[in-house]
Parts: structure tokens; C-alpha cells; sequence
């Protein structure tokens, strides 16, 4: 598959990677966003984004991995979403522990229980 065929979305707007997000596959996710590095940008159904999914559905781990790569496109009122959906979903905690930058801030700075 070329980065095109694994961007195509389903008749809700989800991409194979939303799915695998939703799903909790985040070995399949990350394949996938191998293939395109902009499918963590694209939003899926009802205009969420992958990083949304993965924190509505508890998936800590693929939550981790979209935060760096989505944090500049989100608006305050997405953050706002992300931030109570992560604690409706329990990702707080021992989850944030591992989920640092690279100059080892966590992402709870940015309105983010991660």
C-alpha cells in the first residue's frame, strides 16, 4: 500500500489508522503512520482526531505517541475535549509518567492529564 491507498477513508471519514487507533492496535496504527506521516492530522469521523480517539478509548499508548506529533493543530476548545476526556478515561497518572518531551516537561503543562 503507498501512503495514498492507507489515507483513504470509510463512508464516516475514518482511515484504516483511526480505526486501529479506536481499536486500541497500536502496533497497526504506527505501521500505518509509517506509511503517511500525516495520518495523525487527518480527522476521522464527526471531525476527531486520531489522538482523541485514543484517549476516548483509554489507549495510553497511542495516546502518547500522537500527543508530539498533534499538539500544534489542536484548538483550545479541542484541548479542552482532550483534557476531560482523558480523566472520563482514567489516563492520568501512572500514565503521565511516560509521556515527557524532550526537555522532560510532562504534556499536563499543555491542558493534558497524560
Amino acid at each position: 500500500m503507498d501512503e495514498d491507498e492507507v489515507a483513504l477513508q470509510d463512508c464516516n471519514g475514518n482511515t484504516a489508522s483511526s480505526l486501529a487507533v479506536a481499536s486500541g492496535s497500536s502496533e497497526v496504527a504506527m505501521i500505518l503512520m509509517q506509511k503517511n506521516a500525516q495520518l495523525p492530522l487527518f480527522r476521522g469521523g464527526q471531525g476527531q482526531t486520531p489522538l482523541y480517539i485514543a484517549a476516548l478509548f483509554g489507549h495510553a499508548e497511542i495516546a502518547c505517541f500522537l500527543y508530539p506529533i498533534t499538539k500544534a493543530t489542536l484548538d483550545q476548545q479541542e484541548w479542552i475535549w482532550i483534557f476531560f476526556t482523558c480523566i472520563q478515561s482514567d489516563l492520568y497518572g501512572e500514565h503521565y509518567s511516560s509521556c515527557r518531551d524532550s526537555n522532560s516537561y510532562t504534556y499536563y503543562y499543555r491542558g493534558i492529564v497524560l
